[in-house]
């Protein structure tokens, strides 16, 4: 409830920050820290999580600062068993002890020297008179004593109150004060109450025991200031607000520090968190027979009397578990926890959380600080989320240790360090897949997953088999000239997304494009006849798609030649300084861009060397013969790449295509007039371009037939 009230104390200028318009951007890195601050905010509101500050946290921090040492002004008398047996006692029933024998401690308590005695022991049924007198007479002779009160619930679930079974009256007259001390049974125990409110606000046995230490060093003093234990916490409360009155009770120097901590409990009434100083028997501790036979030097002590071992036959005896584990797991008994409890207030020493608005501001802070996962690279951030914590942990230790400042520990290393962790590794996942998907549109996938992978591909040359397809648009040219950039852009998009689908569909990739040029890769580590024929069956389903589209009249659809090459290639970066491109290098790519160009001047489509359709079956083709393309010194033979033949016709090759065959036998042989009168019939008859081309080449032929005739067109240009 503190820490929702505490929401409404941060200053507005911190939630106008924390709400504004960064946290709207999934990409600002400042926001996700943001979130994992009011993520942590929200945990630290809600019950269950903040019980876990408590339970674990503070834990934690106990075992972390380790044990330190108890004030030596507090000494605790044992009843154990050792105790009874030597002194002819049954060790079953340590409630039952002779009250003659609490005389006898009482009177040798006093004579070491002891300043007050706490009995946490319930006193409450009359005994013998004998006994019940010696006792009332030693307290009387010691007038130090603080007895135990215990505390009935009385009424229904819902509006209980608790009624205070007090000592005899024959004891409770005499004694300066007694109280109860109520503990959660069965669970770990943190804090006491200093002023119990079901029962009329009675104070707890540590505070009545601090407030008559106070009293018997003011009585003293032979000061006239009234007593503190006989005052109710709110009189005492309204007497310590008055300036003069608190300086008149802190101005002896004798007792200052004891009046300061009695002025701090009534500051603020209610429960405290115990500051355990270590394991069961961290306080100097003497048996009940030690006590009676030779308890040494008391002066100025406060010892505590009460059951320190278990089990006992009394609902009185109680066994807490603390932060320190005892040895062999034993729990501390309640006399303990007392003790320590006094030693508190008498420290004024307390586990305290920051106020709930800086309680607030430190979860929202450490939420920001984990923005440095989310700067680290993914392998990097389990290891950096576990230097955080420890810099975490050893600082609230830290503090802990000198200063009981206790910062939250659970909420920042269990709920926010983790959803941080989380998210800077899902942020990382997502910028790479994103990074992957960008780069995959301009580079092959496999590739743009090795870099988002933050491998280096910069030196990076492997050797493979590839089939590379040159393509180059006609008349864009034209279009380019009359269409204003950014419509061009949009045409040259719609076009390429005509043919990009289609390289993927048949297992290629786009390597590279400039303007209206797209150069296409399928590569190997060895040479397959699929791999030649994905290639073949791609470039022809772009032509029927772009025919298609052209029939459809789609502007966007132009005409295309494509042409064809295999062999060794090389695919790696190229480039130098700040600039490189990852593509594939070899003849290779030069030839098939080569071999596209031909077709500007056979008039075909898609034109191929004899490496890419050797031994491949189901294409229908046409040899066009041997070129010695520009550039080349050794000539390739071309050849046209038609369509899929048709399975069901017998004879799928075309009249043209036999004729062709003839008259370029003819050219092959040296008969350069038979074969320019058949390129030029079929060139009439069927307006084709490798006919037309072959009769202008003839025709440029000398009429003699040279002795090294090969063949072999020469061609001058692309």
């Amino acid at each position: 409830m503190d820490l929702i009230k505490g929401l409404s104390a941060i200053p507005p200028a911190i939630w106008r920050f924390a709400l504004g318009i960064r946290c709207l951007r999934p990409d600002d890195i400042r926001a996700l820290g943001l979130l994992c601050g009011l993520l942590g905010i929200a945990a630290a509101s809600i019950t269950p999580f903040a019980a876990w500050e408590a339970d674990l946290g503070l834990i934690w921090l106990f075992r972390l600062r380790g044990p330190r040492p108890p004030p030596p002004e507090v000494v605790l008398v044992s009843l154990d068993r050792d105790s009874a047996e030597a002194l002819g006692l049954d060790p079953r029933r340590l409630h039952r002890w002779p009250r003659a024998l609490h005389a006898r401690l009482l009177n040798r308590l006093s004579r070491a020297g002891a300043e007050l005695v706490v009995f946490d022991i319930h006193f409450h049924e009359a005994r013998e008179t004998r006994t019940d007198r010696q006792l009332a007479s030693a307290m009387s002779r010691a007038a130090n004593v603080v007895l135990f009160e215990h505390l009935e619930k009385s009424g229904d679930t819902l509006f209980s109150l608790e009624k205070r079974l007090k000592p005899l009256s024959r004891f409770a007259e005499i004694a300066v004060g007694s109280g109860p001390f109520t503990l959660a049974k069965g669970s770990r125990v943190q804090q006491f109450w200093l002023f119990k409110e079901g029962a009329g606000d009675a104070p707890s046995l540590p505070v009545v025991a601090l407030h008559a230490l106070l009293q018997r060093t003011l009585d003293e003093d032979d000061s006239e200031l009234p007593s503190a234990a006989a005052l109710k916490a709110h009189e005492l409360a309204e007497l310590l607000r008055t300036p003069q009155r608190r300086e008149a009770w802190l101005a002896p120097h004798a007792h200052r520090r004891l009046a300061a901590a009695v002025m701090a409990l009534h500051q603020a009434p209610g429960s405290r968190y115990l500051d355990f100083h270590g394991p069961p028997g961290s306080f100097p501790t003497l048996s009940y027979r030690q006590a009676l036979d030779n308890p040494g030097d008391l002066d100025g002590r406060v010892v505590f009397v009460g059951y320190m071992e278990q089990p006992f036959e009394t609902a009185q005896v109680d066994s807490f578990q603390t932060p320190f584990p005892g040895k062999a797991g034993v729990a501390a008994s309640g006399v303990e926890i007392a003790a320590t409890a006094f030693a508190n207030l008498l420290e004024e020493r307390f586990p305290t959380p920051p106020p709930a608005p800086w309680y607030l501001l430190l979860l929202l802070a450490w939420g920001l600080s984990t923005t440095v996962l989310y700067r680290l690279p993914a392998l990097w951030a389990p290891p950096g989320a576990m230097l955080l914590a420890t810099l975490y942990l050893g600082l609230a230790t830290w503090l802990f240790r000198h200063w009981v400042l206790w910062l939250p520990v659970s909420t920042p290393l269990l709920i926010q360090l983790p959803a941080a962790l989380l998210g800077a590794l899902t942020l990382r996942y997502i910028e790479r897949q994103r990074l992957q998907r960008h780069m995959s549109l301009f580079t092959h996938p496999e590739l743009s997953h090795r870099v988002a992978g933050g491998e280096s591909i910069l030196d990076e040359a492997t050797a493979l088999f590839g089939v590379c397809l040159s393509s180059d648009a006609s008349r864009f040219t034209g279009q380019a000239e009359v269409l204003a950039p950014p419509r061009l852009r949009e045409r040259l998009n719609r076009y390429y997304g005509l043919l990009f689908p289609l390289v993927a569909h048949h297992g290629g990739r786009v390597s590279d494009v400039i303007g209206d040029e797209m150069l296409a890769v399928w590569d190997r580590p060895l040479p397959t006849p699929q791999l030649r024929e994905q290639a073949l069956d791609a470039t022809l389903a772009m032509v029927a798609h772009l025919q298609a589209h052209t029939r459809g009249e789609s502007p966007v659809a132009f005409p295309t030649r494509f042409g064809l090459h295999c062999g060794q290639i090389v695919v790696g970066s190229v480039g130098a300084g700040d600039h490189f491109e990852y593509r594939a290098v070899g003849d290779v790519v030069n030839t098939a861009t080569r071999i596209q160009s031909l077709n500007k001047q056979l008039g075909t489509t898609v034109l191929a060397s004899r490496a890419v359709v050797a031994e491949l079956t189901g294409f229908e083709i046409r040899e066009l013969g041997w070129f010695r393309l520009v550039g080349r010194g050794q000539p390739l033979e071309i050849l046209e790449v038609r369509r899929r033949a048709d399975t069901t016709d017998r004879n799928p090759s075309s009249p043209l295509l036999a004729d062709f065959a003839v008259a370029l036998r003819a050219f092959r042989n040296g008969a350069l007039a038979e074969a320019r009168e058949r390129f030029a019939m079929l060139a009439g008859q069927h307006e084709d371009g490798p006919s037309r081309f072959y009769r202008d080449y003839c025709e440029s032929l000398p009429a003699t037939v040279p002795a090294d005739w090969s063949a072999t067109v020469e061609l001058h240009r692309k």
